[in-house]
């Protein structure tokens, strides 16, 4: 089973529906994060009828991907967008998949207590508006010895892509200096629907400390492949023509990036892709 191929059964547009069918989600970010999940889970130890959570689920493409591969696992999506959760339950219910479930909720207000073997979150901590009272959450609803899965970005930093195709694509590296107001967002949180610009490896070690978890690995697992597809994509997504020509390319180097599964330092390496436990 493709990642995200079950948005297919209730996907409207027949190009989606048929790209869905055949590749899986084809948006860069999701199918990299997804490579980064599996990344993670195969440097963890998980009971075989594991009791994982997706905070944060958006469409349920990691849940359901993970539900297909893992049977015994009772799967718990939970996501504040209605919408978002409704599309989940058609697809789950059209699948008639069991071992999972949705749930519309707030990762600032969940009660969970000691349930979870896991608990993973994909690119979701730099948009909450309490990040720190959010991981003190996920430990309490971890189990003694449970994991935490969190995929973050990381600040900006230079192109790594040569100068001609710089020149080509007009990519613009983004500052490697964070302004008042950028430092301003990583301290008390992005404004609502808004994204922090990233976290230091620093950073996340102390919100990490803070909340109780021990951490047991940071890597930068988006190479210069990722990279250099991701900045090719923003460079030409006004022209839809060159767009849909070049995508299929694009997500070959996303994936080759993570089959190489080359570890990098930041910069060379970008995103974060960290494990954490709760102690025993």
């Amino acid at each position: 089973m493709a990642y995200g191929c079950e948005q297919a059964l209730i996907e409207n547009n027949p190009l989606k529906r048929l790209a869905l069918r055949c590749l899986g989600a084809t948006h860069l970010g999701d199918r990299s994060r997804n490579h980064y999940l599996m990344r993670a889970l195969r440097r963890i130890t998980l009971p075989d009828d594991a009791a994982v959570l997706n905070a944060g689920c958006a469409n349920g493409a990691h849940s359901f991907y993970l539900a297909e591969r893992f049977p015994r696992w009772t799967i718990t999506g939970i996501e504040i967008a209605f919408e978002k959760i409704a599309r989940a339950e058609a697809i789950a219910a059209r699948k008639k998949t069991r071992n999972l479930s949705f749930q519309v909720g707030d990762l600032h207000e969940i009660r969970f207590a000691d349930l979870f073997h896991l608990i993973f979150s994909m690119h979701v901590l730099t948009y909450l508006q309490d990040d720190q009272a959010v991981l003190k959450r996920f430990f309490h609803a971890l189990k003694r010895g449970g994991y935490l899965i969190l995929s973050i970005p990381t600040p900006p930093a230079p192109s790594p892509l040569p100068w001609p195709l710089k020149n080509l694509f007009e990519a613009r590296p983004p500052s490697t200096r964070s302004t008042a107001k950028e430092s301003v967002l990583i301290s008390h949180g992005p404004p609502p629907g808004q994204e922090r610009i990233g976290y230091t490896n620093e950073e996340i070690r102390h919100k990490l400390n803070a909340a109780g978890f021990g951490l047991l690995s940071i890597t930068h697992p988006a190479g210069p492949l990722w990279q250099s597809a991701w900045e090719i994509q923003t460079a030409v997504e006004k022209n839809p023509f060159l767009r849909m020509l070049l995508h299929p390319f694009l997500i070959f180097l996303v994936d080759l990036d993570q089959w190489l599964s080359t570890e990098y330092p930041y910069p060379l390496g970008r995103d974060s892709l960290i494990i954490a436990q709760r102690p025993a």
